[in-house]
């Protein structure tokens, strides 16, 4: 565990209200981690049997602290912006771990609301989760805003404009939130582009009436919020990913139903995200008949993005030793050769219904011709099944 994400930034009062608030008869294990913390520590407020303390620790430090926690409690990270950093903890600990994303407020009855609470198990298994604390009462207080809160006035009166009708624009708020997107994010209006941005005012994508460009993550805890939004993605839209190398195109549900990468290198350079993979069974309609994997549409060791939108629930025949995995690898032995051709793809889904499991794809492989710039369509072209 690196570091921890979407930490919360309180005053030294606002501990205090938090102190008098939460609730310290119940079965869970209360833990706000500081946004204060330096390098690798962190400031972490702990409430357990009656007792809210604030503590500083290193990494290791932290991880030993909650082994000592007694297995019939409940850990409740208060924190995270992110499913990622419970997941982490899940894993060390190896026991379940609760977490919140979006606002949370805090009453003064001790009962706390989030926009959604997420449970991360150790095998990397994330599914949403009702807590009900009973009737909140009293004053509040907010320990995380929604991130539409961050946007100013000018800059929402600009997305109004783009993205029109008032429906389009409830869209895109919904999609953003739902995409729990950190606090110290922002949308700005830069170069006379509406773009979104960081804490360091890196840029993450650029905002257009029908598309965005959008700069994948490489590592752990750095990903495009934006590209790993569970389903729906915004309708009817195009995400143009790494200056588009990568372009995904979805249909009228947010289902992506057309992706093409040009060109197809082998570029080992981005970390599998195991908790977006795995969760992609969860949220895109996964086979109860069958095992299904989280399998990629573009492959990983191609750089493919390892945000959920490069997901789609695959039978694991297919994914690892079928049909689809011997097209995968011969591309893979194309481009490894002495002479490897450029290759572009182009796949098409297919869908049942309002299903998120594609029932089979559509693969085109193209390969350019040698001394020409021209592609030919390669006999690896098929339709690839997806079978439940």
């Amino acid at each position: 565990m690196e570091s921890l994400t979407g930490t919360v930034k309180l005053t030294d009062d606002e501990l205090n209200v938090v102190r008098s608030y939460i609730n310290k008869s119940d079965e869970y294990v209360d833990i706000i981690v500081h946004s204060d913390e330096i390098g690798e520590n962190f400031s972490v407020v702990i409430e357990m049997n009656g007792k809210v303390e604030k503590v500083f620790l290193t990494t290791e430090e932290f991880a030993k602290a909650l082994q000592k926690i007694p297995s019939d409690k409940t850990i409740r990270l208060l924190s995270c912006n992110s499913v990622d950093s419970a997941q982490d903890i899940s894993k060390i600990l190896d026991r379940e771990i609760i977490s919140s994303s979006g606002e949370m407020r805090i009453y003064e009855n001790g009962v706390i609301q989030a926009d959604n609470w997420h449970s991360a198990s150790p095998n990397g298994n994330i599914k949403k989760v009702d807590i009900n604390q009973g009737t909140p009462r009293g004053k509040n207080i907010v320990l995380k805003e929604k991130f539409v809160n961050n946007i100013s006035a000018s800059i929402k009166a600009e997305l109004k404009v783009l993205y029109k009708p008032k429906a389009r624009y409830d869209e895109f708020i919904d999609m953003v939130t739902r995409s729990q997107l950190p606090g110290t994010w922002t949308i700005k209006k830069i170069d006379g582009k509406l773009v979104v941005v960081d804490k360091k005012q890196k840029i993450w994508a650029e905002l257009y009436e029908n598309s965005m460009k959008a700069v994948a993550g490489k590592e752990a805890r750095k990903w495009n919020h934006l590209l790993n939004v569970d389903p729906p993605l915004m309708k009817n839209f195009i995400y143009e990913v790494n200056d588009g190398k990568f372009i995904f195109e979805t249909d009228e549900l947010g289902r992506v139903i057309k992706a093409k990468m040009n060109p197809v290198v082998i570029d080992k350079s981005v970390v599998r995200n195991q908790t977006a993979q795995s969760h992609t069974k969860t949220v895109k309609d996964g086979s109860t008949i069958n095992v299904d994997d989280g399998g990629h549409i573009f492959r990983n060791e191609w750089a493919g993005p390892s945000e959920q939108i490069n997901y789609f629930s695959q039978n694991a025949v297919e994914n690892r030793r079928g049909a689809w995995y011997n097209m995968e690898d011969a591309i893979s032995k194309m481009l490894k050769s002495d002479n490897p051709p450029g290759i572009k793809l182009e796949m098409e889904f297919n869908f049942v219904g309002a299903s998120k499991r594609p029932v089979s794809v559509d693969v085109e492989v193209y390969v350019k011709k040698r001394g020409t710039s021209s592609f030919e369509l390669h006999e690896l072209s098929d339709t690839y099944p997806n079978p439940l």
